[in-house]
Formats: structure tokens, C-alpha cells, sequence
């Protein structure tokens, strides 16, 4: 193995001691029944990292832990070296991300050792990094692998199998053969695609620490509970996830929970309480970031939504995904931060949904619903003028066959009567320089929900799309293309992008 390998294997590993160091640290920090079983699993932690950094010549890093050790040994005398303990993870584990990027290690034992003089003052991670660590490596389990190699072996056997029955002329036994080559082909896509999944918990841990430091900066108390952490998701999907997740975590503090004697007034307990639960429902993840806190201020997001010219009749659940609605003076009395319309749009374009849920003093939830994996996709096929496009099936709430009588014209664009409700018809001219006058509509599901008029439903297939170049704007109606069974390609429609479009809230790049 060459050295470069073995400084990454290394600093991968460290990435994951250091954050079993941390929330051992966060855990012993909070107290109770445990805590000195937690300060064992610190200081286990610690150990087996600089005796790793030792094993790979890593001294200065070697030398870095060496003094947090010290630290650890005094904690359960000085429980406020916390603080210091948490900064010096932090620095450790940029220095390990340096690593990986093939940069030079040098400034950690320095920072370390005046994190350890210095003052103590609560500050975040550096820099806070919500995306899973060791960005280009998987740590796959022996098991998944063994599956794999048995999924390939069986490949090899039918396909020998056909080879022969086509030899032989039998075309009954190549049937037979090629349909048990599909089947073991699906078994090992099925194989390679778990490959790419880990367990969602690894992940969400790492919230403690926002809501801990969160809660410290602004003069609050909060706990953070994880429920779910066995759930499996692919990490592509984990990676986009992230940031997202975090912004639901970090408003839920500083924009949800009270402070505590305000909580107390309230007859609530003086900490509050976050809790990310994740589950799975078919080839669906569903993730529900919710606390206890003052809930949504439903009058001040109207308000609010008429500065901004927004129709402030609609909901206030969705209103808050709009640009501009969750500003900071809205947050501070209507209970949410900044940074909705971005979450909104990114768990669209992963082909999932945010669902919100808020009582005036009792609370909000947020619920997003992601695929579990996004390598393959189920798309609706469908025929504009003489063009194909894929429109992911996540989005597609009905598809039906229309009149030209269910089309009027509403302001400034066309809207399609269908079952007592109006919804917005997205002008395929405008959004793809298509003229059409199909018999069907296709409704979209993208926070709002609108109708794109075709030619013709060629039913649904499985996809794995690639992304198109980002030359083309966010504001293009495309966004990914795949190949279709003749070689031909196909584009996906982004749904968010044409809901917005025939909602007059967006235009065509």
C-alpha cells in the first residue's frame, strides 16, 4: 500500500473515532446513569487515534491527541473542559479532511495546545461540515460483498446456460434461460445498489453537537433525540440530505425552543426537546425533524407574505417555503429561521416531498420524504408534439384525459378544471418550445401542484439519469437524461421548475 493510501485509510478512520469521541463527550456533557461509561468511551477513543497516527508517522496529530488525553484524565474533576475538548476535536478532524484533500498537516498541535490555554467560549465546529465524512470511501461490510460475488457467479451460470441453449437451437431452453439471466441480473443490480447504502444513525449523530452549542450560544437548553437509527439510505442521497437536515436541526433552537423560563411560564420543561426520527416506507425514507417549541406564528408569515406581494390567503404551512417569507425578523416572533425555500427545492430535486406540521405553542414538525436510493429512478414516459420526456413518477400526484372545456384562461395564464379544483397548466411553448393541444394531463406535485398537458402516456420505466451540465440554470425545465431501451435519449422534466412556471413564479432559463 502506498503511503498516500495509507495517510487516507488512515484520516478516514480518524474521521470516525473523532466522532465517536464527540458524542461520547456530548453524552458524558448531559449526565445521568452511563456517564462514566461514556468518559471510557472517549478516552478509548482518543487512545485508539493517536496510536493510529503513531502506527503511520502522523507525530504532530499523534502529539494533538496526546494533549486532548490530558484533558479527557482531568474532565471528571473540570466538567467545563468540555468546551475544550470539543474545540480540539474539531480542529483534529479538519486536519484528518485535510488529509484526504492531499493537503499538508501542520497547524493542528499549535491550535490544540491554545485551545487548551485559552479562555473557554462556546463556538462551532470548524468549519461545521453536515455532509458524511470521507466523502469518496465506503466501508462496505464483508457480508454485502460475499452477496455480491454469489449475485455474479449466478450471472455467469445462466449466462452460459443461454449460450448453450442458443447453440443448440432449443428455443424453449433459451426462454427458460433468459428468464432466469433477467432475474439474476435484477438480483445483482439489487446487490450492487446496497452497496452504496449506510446506516442513516452514523450520520444524524452528529446533530448533537448543533444542538448542544446552538442551545449554549443563544441562552437556551435543548436535548436531541434520534429515533431510527438502523434505517439504511444511500449515501448520495445521505450527502444531499445533509445540509438539509441541519437546517432543520439548528432553526428548531435557535427559531423553535424557548428560552427555558419562558418554557417554565408555559408550564413546559425548562429544556426543550428535538427529536429526528427516520423510518422507511417501500423504496422511501421519511425523516421528521420536530420540536417542542413556540410552533408557527401563522398570522406574522401572512403578514409577512403580503410585504412581499405573495397571495396571503394560501396556507402558511407553504407559504414558508417561499424566498423571502422566512426572513429574520419573521423567525424571531413566528418561530423559524431562514433557509425553507432552499430545503424546500433541494428535497424536490432529490424527488421527494416536505410535509409541515405546527401548533402555536406546542411545537413544529417538519416530515421529508426522500427515495432510498437514487442510482434508479421510476419515471412517467410521455409524448409532447413529437418529443418524449420523462417526468419523475414521485411527482406525479394523477395522470387523466382532459377536454378542451376544463381550460380556462385565469389572469395572466391558463388554469385546468379538474374535480371541482383549478389548477395551473403549464404552457408547454413557454417551458420547452413545444405546441400541443393532448387530450391528457400529467399533475405535478412540487409544493404546489400543476397540470402539464401531452400527447400521450407511454407508461412508466425505471431510469438511472445523469445529471445535465449546470451551463444550463436553474431554471431550465430539464434536468437529467437517460437512454432509452432503442438508445435514444430521453430528458426528465423537473417538476419543481414547471410548478413554479405555471405558477407565474419562474421563467425558463
Amino acid at each position: 500500500m502506498s503511503l498516500e493510501a495509507l495517510a487516507r485509510d488512515f484520516a478516514e478512520e480518524a474521521l470516525g473515532l473523532l466522532d465517536t469521541a464527540e458524542d461520547a463527550l456530548l453524552a458524558f456533557e448531559i449526565g445521568g446513569e452511563g456517564a462514566t461509561a461514556r468518559l471510557r468511551t472517549l478516552r478509548r477513543a482518543l487512545h485508539t487515534l493517536k496510536g493510529n497516527a503513531g502506527m503511520v508517522g502522523a507525530e504532530v496529530v499523534q502529539a494533538a491527541v496526546h494533549v486532548l488525553e490530558d484533558l479527557a484524565a482531568r474532565l471528571e474533576d473540570d466538567p467545563a473542559l468540555v468546551q475544550d475538548l470539543l474545540q480540539g476535536i474539531d480542529c483534529l478532524r479538519q486536519e484528518a479532511r485535510q488529509i484526504l484533500d492531499g493537503r499538508p498537516v501542520d497547524q493542528v498541535l499549535p491550535a490544540v495546545r491554545a485551545i487548551a490555554e485559552k479562555d473557554r467560549e462556546v463556538t462551532p465546529a470548524l468549519p461545521l461540515s453536515l455532509t458524511p465524512y470521507a466523502e469518496t470511501a465506503l466501508r462496505v461490510p464483508q457480508e454485502r460483498v460475499d452477496r455480491l460475488v454469489a449475485a455474479a457467479g449466478e450471472l455467469v451460470v445462466h449466462e452460459t446456460r443461454l449460450q448453450r441453449a442458443l447453440a443448440s437451437g432449443s428455443l424453449a431452453e433459451a426462454r427458460i434461460a433468459g428468464d432466469a439471466l433477467q432475474r439474476a441480473v435484477r438480483v445483482l443490480h439489487d446487490q450492487v445498489l446496497r452497496l452504496r447504502t449506510v446506516p442513516i444513525g452514523a450520520f444524524l449523530v452528529r446533530y448533537r453537537r448543533i444542538v448542544r452549542d446552538e442551545a449554549l450560544r443563544n441562552g437556551k437548553r435543548a436535548e436531541l433525540e434520534i429515533i431510527g437509527t438502523d434505517v439504511e439510505i444511500d449515501k448520495a442521497v445521505l450527502d444531499r440530505l445533509g445540509e438539509i437536515l441541519g437546517h432543520l436541526v439548528r432553526n428548531a433552537v435557535v427559531h423553535g425552543i424557548e428560552l427555558p423560563e419562558v418554557r417554565e411560564r408555559a408550564g413546559k420543561p425548562a429544556v426543550g426537546r428535538v427529536v429526528v426520527r427516520a423510518s422507511t416506507h417501500g423504496s422511501q425514507v421519511v425523516v421528521a425533524v420536530e420540536d417542542d417549541g413556540a410552533g408557527i406564528d401563522e398570522e406574522a408569515v401572512r403578514q409577512r407574505a403580503r410585504e412581499l406581494g405573495l397571495d396571503d390567503s394560501r396556507d402558511p404551512r407553504t407559504l414558508i417555503f417561499e424566498s423571502g417569507v422566512t426572513t429574520a425578523s419573521l423567525s424571531r416572533s413566528a418561530g423559524r429561521g431562514v433557509g425553507l425555500d432552499a430545503v424546500h427545492k433541494e428535497v424536490v430535486r432529490l424527488g421527494g416531498s416536505v410535509e409541515v406540521q405546527s401548533e402555536r405553542g406546542a411545537g413544529t414538525r417538519f416530515v421529508l420524504t426522500v427515495p432510498t436510493s437514487i442510482a434508479l429512478e421510476r419515471a412517467l414516459l410521455c409524448r409532447i408534439a413529437d418529443e418524449i420526456y420523462a417526468v419523475p413518477a414521485a411527482s406525479v400526484v394523477e395522470a387523466a384525459r382532459i377536454a378542451e372545456g376544463q381550460i380556462r384562461w385565469m389572469g395572466a395564464g391558463k388554469a385546468l378544471e379538474h374535480r371541482g379544483t383549478f389548477f395551473p397548466l403549464v404552457d408547454p411553448e413557454t417551458a420547452l418550445g413545444l405546441s400541443t393541444e393532448g387530450e391528457y394531463a400529467v399533475f405535478l406535485q412540487a409544493g404546489a401542484t400543476a397540470a402539464l398537458r401531452v400527447d400521450a402516456l407511454l407508461g412508466q420505466q425505471d431510469f438511472v439519469f445523469q445529471a445535465l451540465d449546470p451551463a444550463l440554470g436553474e431554471r431550465a425545465p430539464v434536468d437529467g437524461a437517460a437512454l432509452l431501451a432503442d438508445g435514444a435519449v430521453v430528458l426528465r422534466l423537473a417538476p419543481d421548475r414547471l410548478v413554479a412556471l405555471a405558477a407565474g413564479r419562474g421563467e425558463v432559463a
